[in-house]
């Protein structure tokens, strides 16, 4: 089981021996990306696929569902399974597999429609991620609240597996894209000396990071520009002025022909308003509406989507499910949590 430390937020590591000795008798490796990867999702499960190929492992990268279409330049991408296309593929996949790893989610509820796959795998587990409150039954962690990101995580993990490689162009791409991505462009407070001093080391492999930014950021189409204006003209203060929230109903996603990946971002928008500290995007789906938060300073999104809405996340960012109304959801957001 997770060891009792994980319940304290601590970091949380195995011993560099037992990782090394893991990875010496092992051969296929299934890498598992949650539900709705995003950037650092996808770079980092990507970044140790191409990392782990280059050092002779048979790695499968496999995800819930796609990934949004501005990742797509990331290489192995085309590689990906997709659980809820070819759901026996998957299955197969990690019932053969020596070892299973689990990338920027440490939650077996988030695994959602390879959950059953994931529970009757009986073999060895590694957890890769920087979420709070992990709960999964892994034998292996390399688990950090205070990574900027995951693929900062394989970064390091990559360092005390392989002291000898060398990055690659394929992997530096992934890993910068992935902290870029998880820090909103290394603004957040998350951002370390020691992220810097590893997009150093990624970028003197030749990546042109303003290409990486260009590809994921200058992507949107007109029908994406239109939305975010439909979404900033409905941004609703409240708490005097110290939050904003945003309501998209799947009738206005459905008549800009949203796509996967097309409101990346939105949540963000709000924080540029003087004053505002939280901000939450609330988007409708079939059954659900899916929030993302984010704040600033002390404000502890984690604990708000922990305790009202069904997820977490970590302290800055978070994200969650409601299954009630929308009107339901925004007296929660504007009465029940106290800024």
């Amino acid at each position: 089981m997770a060891p009792r430390e994980i319940k304290k937020n601590i970091s949380r590591f195995s011993t560099d021996k037992a990782l090394r000795k893991l990875f010496e008798n092992i051969k296929k490796i299934v890498l598992v990306a949650h539900p709705n990867p995003d950037g650092d999702a996808m770079g980092s499960t990507l970044g140790l696929y191409n990392i782990l190929k280059e050092n002779k492992f048979s790695p499968t990268v496999i995800s819930p569902n796609a990934f949004p279409s501005f990742l797509q330049f990331l290489p192995g991408s085309g590689k990906v399974i997709f659980a809820d296309k070819q759901p026996d593929l998957a299955e197969k996949k990690i019932r053969q597999s020596d070892l299973v790893t689990i990338m920027d989610f440490s939650s077996l509820k988030r695994s959602e429609n390879l959950k059953e796959a994931l529970t009757k795998y009986n073999k060895k587990f590694l957890i890769i991620d920087h979420h709070r409150q992990p709960d999964w039954p892994a034998q292996y962690w390399f688990w950090d609240v205070n990574s900027a990101s995951t693929c900062e995580l394989v970064y390091r993990l990559t360092k005390k597996l392989f002291p000898k490689y060398r990055f690659s162009k394929k992997t530096a791409t992934c890993l910068y894209t992935g902290t870029m991505t998880d820090t909103g462009s290394f603004r957040f407070p998350s951002v370390k000396p020691s992220t810097h001093a590893m997009i150093k080391e990624l970028m003197e492999t030749g990546i042109k990071h303003y290409e990486i930014h260009e590809a994921v950021y200058d992507d949107f189409t007109y029908n994406r520009f239109q939305l975010m204006a439909l979404a900033l003209q409905k941004l609703t203060l409240a708490h005097s002025g110290k939050s904003a929230y945003v309501f998209l109903s799947l009738e206005e996603l459905n008549r800009f022909g949203y796509m996967k990946g097309d409101t990346e971002g939105f949540v963000n928008l709000p924080l540029s308003i003087k004053g505002v500290q939280l901000s939450g995007f609330f988007m409708e789906q079939e059954g659900y509406i899916k929030i993302s938060l984010r704040s600033k300073g002390n404000i502890d999104v984690n604990r708000i989507a922990r305790q009202y809405m069904n997820g977490g996340g970590h302290k800055n960012a978070a994200g969650g499910k409601w299954f009630g109304s929308i009107t339901e959801l925004i007296q929660t957001f504007t009465e029940k949590i106290k800024i």
